[in-house]
């Protein structure tokens, strides 16, 4: 998920674990219910007709990749949560 963010393009994912904090659904991609071949491939011919949609998704998906995903944001965090563990 996230290396296609990271390229700009669109996400289709289905709607567990930690996949929601990353794919919104209709702003950077597309959530289907797991194990839905009907509503994977309605997803997938959605972005497929509309190449307008899935080029504004994908500019989506960068931004939210620059914003929370990056190397140096993980790192950064990352060392937040030791710093924060370290206290207790």
């Amino acid at each position: 998920i996230l290396e296609a963010m990271q390229y700009s393009l669109p996400v289709i994912s289905t709607i567990e674990g930690g996949i929601p904090d990353m794919v919104k659904d209709g702003e950077n991609g597309i959530t289907v219910r797991p194990k839905d071949v009907q509503d994977l491939a309605s997803a997938m011919a959605k972005l497929l007709d509309d190449k307008s949609l899935a080029k504004e998704m994908g500019h989506r998906a960068r931004a939210i990749y620059e914003d929370l995903f990056t190397e140096e944001k993980f790192a950064n965090n990352f060392i937040e949560c030791l710093k924060k563990a370290m206290k207790q």
